[in-house]
């Protein structure tokens, strides 16, 4: 009972034809369940002057009342008598209904439904009438029309356009004749009107663009003599509406990721679907492939979502024998001039795709994807050029990777197969050839973001579904802050919303879920400084009867309170994070993965935002280049998470940082390799050893669980007790205090030191990873305890390098709340401050309400805006948080 006709309808029909597929299917349904009514419609007919509908009534008497809507052969009404209300006894009746109104040519649509006393209908029947006048519209031509007939790029209206219009007439041709031509924008507004008198079978007219709101404009043309329509004919043309040229103007946008046609129905029902995905409150949609059809864009346009298209993306098209080479060469290259200009070419068509407001570079593509890319002659070449940028001289680079080349042009990296088997753990020349690779992807994104970027201002270029920071993915979201325009993200990009808001439009995708589940997920998107959503299985939004789905509802609950209002003022403020940063570092990744540590560098770097959001802080991250820029000067707290390398111009940058008197934080393996990744020998001590007050004679990083066991020092700081899984062991106090050992081999597993003005801490246990596992079981056994030690131990950090929760939230006995997270953003002197529940723990491990009182830097006025509740100039308000709570 659907259709899965895989091209598009051409032409297709004009009237809301899908409805019609919905009643088939109704009707199927009804007859297959065996539920079809007593009251039967046996036939429907209709004439120029009456619709005549014959009754079978196979049940009792009955009082019903017959509704008919009257419709043209583009969905207008034309008419909508009163209801007729009637006695309906058993057996069969006949019952005529008088057409109010002249029908012009071509199919007119008549529409019945019967209705009980209490407006539920009981059946409905459908027909339709064609009619022929001695003259008629034949078609109404415009620029776009033309230029599609003669195989060129037509115009795209913008406001202030002017589109001439050529209206051909067929049959007899006499002055009583006028057209009425009117424009009509997505509001069903009429934006201009006239009437013209008939002198020939061509009208000539054109209409000026102004002050448009919707993306279709309707130009409807009526044929009228003495008062009477004879034929109406319709065209819809799309206008480009100006494009917020900044990522963080305008309102967040949900976006629409998958059709129905990846489930057999096409282009069927894409109308009926976009509609109902705008009225859920999508205001975008991804066209391409098989759903790329000219159904898919008007409906698109018709209902003002944005278009986002497919592109050009960094996926490896060469087979595995340039894989299986002991010197892998990559196809495509991405350093191709003439490769890349032709792609540049390519995506700058974007100026001819009305209301396209991005290019999405391909889905969960890869630079690598474990493969030693790229030992192509173009890629070498480059990369010897590039490496003169990083070394003094060859020298230079032979000392660093432990090679003795002659000459520049005869420098080839090692792949990581190589670097291990030469056992000196120098693994350099490899990590600099993965540090090459994401200069190439940088560059990639940077000369076809321009390319878009200057073919339509306000539009983006960007790869969805990307890979975190990782060894082989090709991202460095350091270089692409500063090049990337556009990313459709999954989790592990929250460095690129801080780094680059005015340069990156970033949608974060989300998943199913009921309404609190939604509104919990979109503000938290928002919360990291995004853009909006994206909904990847969007044909799940709506149930199979096409009413709300469960996630459906969720986001029609969710989303359209927050883009009418307060979703714009987080979306255009700016997030101001705590003075604490989290130091990224790309190389760190590398050593992990040589190491076969990768997990562990990946934990931590993901779960350390947990634990400082779940102590009531917004972290900001640092980047190598800034750190080693000496960009520490508004930090107080930097927390190293496995950074295993570190540059000559990071650990001076550290060391002053904390000579200055901020607090500086490491956890495993911190400093024992060089900012190239060449692994300093167990007689070596690590680079910021010293800081930390320390000595190694191992530094070996092994799974072992354990407990850990405090012990007091001058500081007052109290390390948590509770359980851990990694241990990195030879790690010893020299200047250094010893806060905790483990409880089973007594080895010292946490140090603090006084250094300068400041203090230096060093974890040698993953005690943030330890701490993600107990807070996400949190009401099972001691977990609560540990979790809330965990967090009083990171707050006492942050307390003593002097930085405050810049909104505090108490229970009356002083206790925290579990699982909350704060943010605040600013726009001039307002300042928001966002509050949200982590929905997936709450719900299980704290569904009771808490009644808290939340205290502000400052007293101010303060306005709760989902509840629009004024409490005044103060600085304390008190509220109850749910496990749902978004504020």
């Amino acid at each position: 009972m659907t259709s899965r006709r895989a091209d598009d309808f051409i032409p297709y029909p004009t009237f809301d034809y899908y409805e019609y597929h919905f009643s088939l299917l109704a009707r199927a349904i009804l007859w297959a369940a065996k539920k079809e009514p007593a009251l039967r419609v046996d036939k429907i007919e209709a004439t120029a002057e009456r619709v005549t509908i014959n009754l079978d009534n196979r049940g009792g008497d009955l009082s019903a009342t017959l509704e008919m809507t009257v419709t043209d052969k583009y969905g207008n009404v034309l008419a909508k008598p009163s209801p007729v209300s009637m006695r309906i006894a058993a057996g069969r009746k006949a019952v005529e209904l008088p057409v109010p109104v002249s029908l012009g040519s071509g199919v007119n649509l008549f529409d019945v439904f019967l209705r009980d006393e209490q407006g539920k209908v009981i059946n409905w029947a459908s027909t339709s009438l064609t009619v022929v006048h001695p003259t008629t519209i034949k078609r109404i031509t415009d620029e776009i029309a033309r230029a599609r007939a003669a195989r060129q790029s037509g115009p795209v209206y913008r406001p202030g356009s002017t589109i001439d219009l050529e209206i051909t007439l067929g049959g007899e041709i006499d002055p009583e004749l006028s057209l009425a031509v009117s424009t009509i924008d997505g509001f069903g507004r009429v934006t201009a009107a006239r009437e013209i008198p008939v002198t020939s079978d061509l009208v000539r007219t054109s209409f000026v663009v102004e002050n448009p709101r919707s993306m279709m404009l309707t130009v409807h043309v009526e044929l009228v003599r003495d008062e009477k329509t004879l034929d109406i004919h319709e065209i819809r043309v799309p206008v480009e509406l100006p494009l917020p040229v900044k990522p963080h103007e305008g309102e967040p946008i949900l976006l629409g990721w998958s059709f129905p046609s990846y489930y057999g129905l096409n282009s069927y029902l894409i109308p009926s679907y976009f509609k109902l995905l705008s009225e859920m409150g999508f205001n975008g949609i991804l066209v391409s492939g098989y759903s790329g059809t000219t159904t898919a864009f008007e409906s698109a346009w018709r209902n003002n979502m944005r278009l986002q298209t497919r592109g050009p993306s960094i996926f490896v098209e060469s087979g595995p024998e340039g894989a299986k080479l002991e010197h892998p060469v990559r196809s495509p290259t991405l350093v191709n001039p003439q490769g890349m200009k032709a792609w540049a070419d390519a995506v700058a068509h974007i100026r001819t795709a009305p209301n396209t407001f991005a290019i999405q570079a391909g889905d969960e593509a890869s630079y690598g994807r474990g493969v030693d890319y790229d030992f192509s002659d173009e890629s070498l070449t480059g990369m010897r050029e590039w490496l003169q940028t990083e070394y003094a001289d060859l020298d230079a680079l032979n000392r660093q990777w432990g090679t003795a080349f002659e000459a520049w042009g005869d420098v080839t990296p090692l792949t990581l197969k190589q670097s291990r088997a030469r056992g000196d753990h120098n693994y350099s020349a490899w990590s600099d050839h993965r540090s090459w690779g994401e200069m190439i992807v940088a560059g990639f994104y940077r000369i076809l973001g321009d390319a878009v970027t200057k073919a339509k201002p306000g539009s983006f270029f960007g790869p969805s579904g990307n890979p975190g920071v990782g060894t082989y993915g090709g991202y460095d979201f350091w270089q692409l802050s500063k090049v990337l325009t556009g990313l459709w993200a999954y989790g592990g990009s929250d460095e690129l919303s801080i780094w680059s808001r005015d340069t990156t439009k970033i949608l974060k995708y989300s998943t199913f879920g009921g309404v609190n589940n939604q509104r919990v997920r979109n503000y938290g998107t928002l919360f990291t400084g995004t853009s909006g959503t994206v909904v990847c299985g969007t044909q799940r939004v709506p149930a199979f009867d096409w009413t709300d789905s469960r996630a459906g509802a969720g986001y029609r609950a969710a989303w359209i309170p927050l883009k009418h209002g307060i979703g714009r003022a987080i979306h255009e403020a700016t997030r101001t994070p705590d003075p604490i940063a989290i130091h990224y570092s790309r190389n760190a990744s590398r050593i992990a993965y040589a190491l076969d540590l990768r997990s562990v560098w990946q934990d931590t770097h993901w779960q350390i935002r947990k634990l400082f959001q779940s102590c009531g802080f917004d972290h900001d991250w640092i980047s190598y280049e800034q750190l080693e820029n000496g960009e520490t000067e508004n930090l107080k707290l930097i927390f190293l998470p496995v950074s295993f390398t570190l540059s000559d111009r990071e650990v001076a940058a550290l060391e002053k940082f904390v000579q200055q008197g901020g607090v500086l934080v490491g956890e495993l393996g911190i400093g024992i390799a060089d900012g190239h990744g060449k692994i300093l020998s167990p007689q070596e001590p690590g680079r910021l050893d010293h800081v930390f007050g320390i000595t190694r004679q191992d530094s070996r990083i092994a799974l072992r669980k354990d407990k850990t066991v405090r012990e007091p020092t001058a500081t007052g700081l109290e390390f948590p007790e509770m359980p851990f899984n990694y241990l990195e062991f030879g790690v010893e106090a020299a200047a250094a205090e010893v806060l905790a050992r483990a409880s089973e081999n007594k080895v010292p597993i946490a140090f603090v030191n006084s250094y300068g003005k400041g203090l230096a801490v060093y974890l040698a246990c993953d005690l943030t990873t330890s701490y993600f596992l107990a807070n996400g079981a949190r009401g099972i056994g001691s977990n609560a305890k540990y979790s809330a030690a965990a967090e009083t131990f990171i707050t006492g950090l942050c307390a003593t390098a002097g930085v405050t929760r810049q909104l505090g939230i108490e229970t009356d006995s002083g206790e925290p709340v579990p699982f909350t997270r704060t943010v605040m953003f600013t726009q001039g002197e307002i300042k928001y401050f966002g509050i949200l529940r982590e929905h997936r723990l709450a719900k299980d491990f704290a569904t009771d309400p808490v009644q808290v009182t939340l205290t502000f830097p400052g007293e101010g006025h303060v306005r709760e805006l989902f509840s629009d509740t004024d409490y005044g100039f103060t600085d304390k308000v008190e509220t109850i948080l749910k496990p749902t709570t978004v504020l």
